[in-house]
């Protein structure tokens, strides 16, 4: 049987599958040492509330025409993520670098990328990302932008291989800070080390290739 990638929105009825793949994707995580998602983040509350406001989307597993079921909720669920078109408060400050772009533009977070372990480098994540800078450019935003641990080595040379550059540092949570205490915290060397996460973007202006041919992510 023939088959394609593609990528949908999310509905509740795909959580426990999503779920599935979260768990995973801590487990792995906790095997290469990497402080992050340890903490019981994201879990199903999260998912639902990014299903409910239209960001979850997943990477399904598409049938040729012949061999396509009706339910597309059927196909499994390969690789997930969050893209949310309305800005991420954490990226309103920068330290260390800065953002690619000059001045105001609208870009595309991408949040809660997980990989099923048996899917992990046959290119899911590497069609995401490229599926998410369409959506983007569809919707008139000018860039990608993620963050990830620093410890995340897998993740940073996927982002690395599909165009992606590394920007600066972002700490988690603040974004919630008013402009004068964002800028006064700027300074502060004792930030807790599972707030601070890098910062990563692709401008989305000019047409250029998705991703690098032949290469897979290690998700």
């Amino acid at each position: 049987m023939n088959t394609k990638l593609k990528l949908r929105k999310a509905y509740p009825v795909d959580l426990p599958e999503i779920m599935a793949i979260i768990h995973q994707a801590q487990k792995s995580l906790a095997e290469q040492g990497v402080d992050q998602w340890q903490d019981g983040y994201p879990d199903e509350a999260a998912i639902l509330q990014d299903i409910e406001n239209g960001y979850f989307h997943v990477v399904v597993e598409e049938a040729e025409e012949a061999d396509k079921k009706a339910d597309d909720t059927k196909d499994p669920i390969l690789g997930v993520a969050a893209l949310i078109p309305d800005g991420e408060p954490d990226y309103d400050v920068i330290y260390d670098g800065a953002w690619l772009g000059k001045g105001n533009y609208g870009y595309m977070t991408v949040h809660r990328v997980a990989v099923a372990e048996q899917e992990k480098r046959k290119g899911v994540a590497s069609f995401l990302l490229a599926e998410a800078a369409r959506l983007a450019r569809e919707q008139g935003l000018s860039a990608l932008r993620l963050d990830t641990h620093r410890d995340n080595k897998r993740m940073q040379a996927c982002l690395e291989r599909n165009g992606l550059t590394r920007c600066g540092i972002i700490h988690l949570g603040r974004g919630n800070l008013s402009p004068e205490a964002a800028e006064k915290a700027s300074g502060d060397i004792d930030v807790d080390e599972a707030y601070i996460r890098l910062a990563y973007e692709k401008l989305l202006f000019a047409d250029e290739p998705s991703h690098k041919k032949g290469k897979t992510c290690r998700l």
